[in-house]
């Protein structure tokens, strides 16, 4: 390993925060290697995460991005990967979004899968109880993922 930068990576919107969240996604795309994901929470627009994939050369276009429902709902706030919650042999990734209706929060959770799209139909969506509420939703999350019939 050398000290230099293998990439750099770049926001594309002043203001949207880039990079405020980022998180190792594991690897989603099942490639052998480990793939990033990066959160923009903007203040006066949707926000997105986007998902990098690695590779031998690694570089800094966005592979999947996943944007919020509405304007200012600081969503990309937080994201992580979860690991195989649903056991279909893939990562999901956990999006947060702090501001969503009043501050109760949502946590988004995409199911990537070998047709390599996330959709509406790969969405998970866990609401907090109540304004200014702590949302605390791992255990709920796994649960919502055994019902691939539900959607919260």
């Amino acid at each position: 390993m050398n000290s230099g930068v293998d990439v750099t990576i770049t926001g594309a919107v002043d203001s949207a925060v880039f990079g405020m969240a980022t998180s190792s996604a594991g690897d989603i795309n099942r490639d052998g290697y480990s793939d990033i994901i990066v959160g923009a929470a903007h203040p006066s627009q949707p926000g997105k995460a986007s998902v990098y994939f690695g590779g031998a050369s690694m570089n800094n276009i966005a592979d999947v991005t996943m944007s919020g429902e509405s304007l200012a709902d600081n969503f990309g706030v937080s994201v992580s990967s979860t690991g195989d919650f649903n056991g279909d042999g893939y990562t999901e990734l956990l999006v947060g979004a702090s501001e969503y209706n009043s501050q109760r929060g949502r946590v988004y959770c995409y199911e990537y899968n070998v047709t390599g799209n996330i959709t509406s139909d790969s969405v998970r969506r866990l609401t907090g109880p109540g304004p200014n509420q702590v949302l605390v939703c791992l255990l709920a999350l796994q649960a919502m993922l055994t019902e691939t019939d539900s959607m919260i």
